[in-house]
This record gives structure tokens, sequence and C-alpha cells, in this order.
């Protein structure tokens, strides 16, 4: 079990660690035929870009999964790629709001490219979304770390996505509007679902050559992490969890990695669980981060698009549209922190910053525990001073 304690105050701003720059959609790339075996190099800092990095989109006994995976040296060059968060907003709504639109948003995946052949096996990461999130909500942290040599799989979590929100937000609701979530966790049936994909990838088709199936972790935001923790309390395969601004230690012995945001309004952030003085996990606060810091939930705009779109309706379901702004916004640039500290009166941790330090602390602890890095590289939670 490990047993670090650390709770920085981080101070410095973060900055991004990609070469490549393009603000333009690349669109469908196909990557050249892969020659042989590609290593994946683990010698640059944990917050550092590793190789080119694809993704898929499966369907598997009614649960949608986005996969996240190494990809060939081939397509390093490829440039930014749009991600279709239009894909989540329900047919009800746009036919309601028919104007509305959302922003550009762009990730380094590419849409089914090649699987790398790293001439070895990877750990996998099963990622669950928090409520008003879908599959795809955290997509930077899901990219990074399968470019350092992960596979990422996220399920969708019906009853608790955007797309069963949005309906939702109108009196009285539009089709589609599934509230479920609230009564019910979605999120343990999604990630066995999650889980048994993988054990069939493992023994065919393009993964099977670099899946390990054996060496599994836990990683979820908000309402996902409550799913994570839940479910690696049953899910002995589940070698190590992290929760983020939300979810609890697990209650079997089990590695994990506790996040939170020090001005978060919706979840407060935990305190160290101890026995006999001792942690029973490892915890991160981010000074100064909301809510949304462990998600890319902040670059729809939810506070411009209600602005623009919502906020003068006079059909709107007063008691659940202003719970669900704030949620929407908690965290971001444009937002105003809800916890009363001195800390938190005029504006948040700075998204670039608390995206480096995700990256960083999230590959540190995985690499730790899943792919036992020689402590002695500098790359362990002990090492993290550079905050």
């Amino acid at each position: 079990m490990l047993t670090s304690l650390i709770a920085f105050n981080f101070l410095v701003a973060g900055c991004s660690t990609k070469d490549n720059e393009s603000s333009q959609d690349s669109g469908s790339i196909t990557a050249d035929a892969q020659t042989g075996p590609e290593t994946i190099d683990l010698s640059s800092s944990a917050d550092e870009w590793g190789v080119p990095v694809g993704h898929q989109t499966i369907e598997r006994d009614d649960v949608t999964l986005e996969v996240w995976y190494p990809t060939t040296d081939a397509n390093a060059d490829a440039g930014l790629q749009r991600m279709n968060f239009e894909a989540f907003i329900p047919e009800s709504f746009q036919t309601l709001i028919t104007d509305f639109e959302l922003p550009d948003i762009y990730g380094y995946a590419i849409a089914d490219a090649a699987v790398r052949d790293t001439d070895e096996r990877l750990p996998v990461v099963l990622f669950s979304h928090g409520f008003g999130g879908m599959r795809i909500q955290s997509f930077s942290i899901a990219e990074h770390l399968a470019s350092r040599g992960y596979i990422v799989v996220a399920p969708d979590h019906p009853g608790r996505m955007l797309t069963d929100v949005l309906p939702c937000l109108f009196a009285p609701p539009l089709e589609g509007c599934n509230l479920s979530g609230f009564g019910s966790d979605p999120g343990p049936a999604g990630l066995s679902a999650a889980l048994a994909w993988v054990d069939e990838a493992a023994e065919s088709g393009p993964f099977s050559e670099i899946i390990d199936s054996e060496r599994i972790a836990t990683m979820g935001h908000s309402a996902g992490a409550n799913s994570v923790t839940a479910f690696t309390n049953d899910e002995t395969r589940v070698l190590a969890t992290i929760p983020m601004a939300g979810g609890a230690v697990p209650g079997r012995d089990v590695p994990t990695l506790r996040m939170d945001g020090s001005c978060d309004g919706f979840v407060a952030a935990a305190s160290p669980t101890t026995v006999d003085g001792y942690p029973l996990a490892s915890f991160v606060m981010l000074e100064g981060a909301g809510h949304l810091a462990f998600s890319d939930l902040c670059s729809l705009d939810i506070d411009g698009f209600s602005t623009r779109f919502l906020d003068d309706r006079n059909d709107l379901n007063t008691a659940l549209y202003p719970q669900l702004r704030g949620l929407g916004t908690d965290g971001c640039s444009n937002a105003q922190p809800r916890v009363a500290d001195a800390a938190c009166t005029d504006s948040f941790m700075g998204l670039e910053q608390s995206d480096t330090i995700l990256k960083y602390y999230a590959t540190v602890f995985l690499d730790d525990v899943l792919k036992d890095v020689d402590s002695n590289d500098g790359r362990t939670l002990d090492g993290a001073t550079r905050y």
C-alpha cells in the first residue's frame, strides 16, 4: 500500500509539452504500415508527451467505449484533431435550440489509427466520467497516458451523460430526459463492460499483441470517482485506482491516488484517512483548482453557451438549471469560485497548470504501480517537489 501524503501548494505555471501547435483539423489520416516494433521511450518527465496516439469508438453489448492507444511514429506530425462533442447533444435539444453551436475542441488522438507494435504488452486504465459528462470528457489525460504506454478505455454511462441531462433542463422536459444516474450508479456496469472488452481484445484483433489484461487500473472524475471506488472494491483484478474530485479510498487494500481541488464548489476536498497514524492512500491537493480541473469540459464554454442560448428562456426547469449550470462551470477560467475561502475569492487555478499537474501525478503513480518503474530515476511521488 502506498503511504505517501502529498499536499503541495502549486504556484508555478504549467506549460504545454506537445510540440505540434497546429490549430487546424487534419481530418482522417491513414497511417503508414509499420515495418517493425517501435518502443516507447519513458526517459522524459512524466508530464511530457510520448508517442503518437490513436483512438477508436467501439460498441459492445449496447455500451459505447472510447479507446485510446499508442499508434505508429508515422503519425507523429498529424497535428490537432477536432473532437466531435456535438455527438453528445440530443436531437430534441438541437430541434428546440436551432441555432446552437459548440466551440471547436481539438485533441491529438487520430481516429482509427493503426495500433502500434510495441513488442510488449501495455497496462490498461478504465476511465469513468462524471455527471453531465461523457466518455471523452477527459480526453487530454487519456491521450497523455496512451502516449506514455497505456491503453485507456472509457465507457459512456447512460443516465448521467450530457446527452441525458440536457433535455431535463426544460419544463416540461424534452424527449430523452434521463436522470436515472441520480438514483443508481451506472458506472460499475459500464466499467464491467469495458473490462470484458479488454479480455476479448487481448485474445484476438488488432490489440491482441499489446494489451495486458492482467495489469488494470481505474480512474474516475466526480460521480465517476464514486464508480471506480465501488468497482475497485469488488473487482480484485484492479491493481490501482485514481478517484478525482469524489469517491473514496477503497475498502480493500489497493494502491490509491486521491486528487482534489481546494476550491471545488461541489465536492469538498477529502481529508486523508489514516490507520495508526499512517495514510491509507496518496493524496494530492490542487490548491485553487475547481471541480472540472480533472476534465476537458471547460472547453465547451458552458457559461458562454448558457448566456447565449438558455439564460433568457422562460421554459427552463428553475430548480435544476442553476445547479447544472454551476456544475458545468466550476473550475473554469471565466467562473467565480463558490467556496468561501481566502484562497478561492478571485479565480481558479489556471487549467493549463492543473492539466500539467494531473498528467504528472497520474503518470508517476501508474508507472510506479503498474510498470514498476525504477524509483531511482526521479519519476516517483517523492520526486514531485518540482511543483
